[in-house]
């Protein structure tokens, strides 16, 4: 895997109009950006053309002044990609429909969807906005550009090894990112289905083992 940050604006413009592009513009700017990287980098420069999943990603988020009009609704990447840097693409998408199926289970059958769309996006909004909170210093810190920095990077990693065996300060961090977590509203249609559906489970299952126990 190679991974680059841009050093200027020329250069992240043409690493964005690369994303755009094809197989051949990608491979052919991966060449001659990793040309003279050393290592493996001549190997896996060699062996793209005959790779049969390459792939090529430009990190960047979605931020949307508006996500739905109409009855036109986006959520998940279309809406707000937070970027592969945040770890939480697919928890927001997840969250996101929850919260999209909620808002509509509280409309009536002849009412509008507008106003239960608007009500998913203020719900959901700030969580989505803290989330694409990314500091200013990543992904650049894993991008030392000096053989020192890389020293300082890999000092730096080998510390954070040794602290993660340390069981408390785990769970100091665990409890501590814990509070940042979305706390999912709670709709009452979900919960009268949720009683329907067990209490039909239970009655099914056990009509089972009453037929089972009879035939035996």
């Amino acid at each position: 895997m190679f991974t680059r940050i841009p050093c200027s604006e020329a250069q992240r413009k043409e690493w964005i109009e690369a994303g755009r592009g094809g197989e051949t513009v990608q491979q052919a700017l991966l060449k001659k950006e990793f040309a003279d990287a050393g290592w493996q980098a001549e190997r896996l420069l060699d062996s793209m053309d005959q790779s049969p999943d390459f792939y090529f990603h430009v990190i960047q988020q979605i931020k949307m002044s508006k996500w739905s009009t109409g009855r036109v609704v986006c959520l998940g990447d279309a809406a707000f990609a937070p970027s592969p840097l945040t770890g939480m693409g697919t928890s927001l998408a997840v969250m996101a429909a929850y919260v999209l199926a909620g808002e509509l289970s509280k409309i009536s059958y002849n009412d509008s969807p507008t106003n239960a769309l608007e009500a998913y996006e203020r719900t959901f909004r700030p969580f989505v906005e803290k989330t694409q909170e990314i500091p200013s210093w990543v992904p650049d810190i894993a991008h030392p550009e000096t053989a020192w920095k890389r020293s300082i990077l890999n000092v730096g990693l080998r510390a954070l090894s040794q602290l993660a065996k340390i069981r408390w300060i785990v769970q100091r961090f665990e409890k501590d990112h814990g509070n940042e977590d979305f706390p999912l509203p709670q709709y009452a249609s979900f919960d009268e289905s949720g009683r329907d559906m067990s209490s039909g489970f239970l009655e099914v299952y056990g009509e089972k083992l009453v037929d089972e126990k009879s035939s035996a």
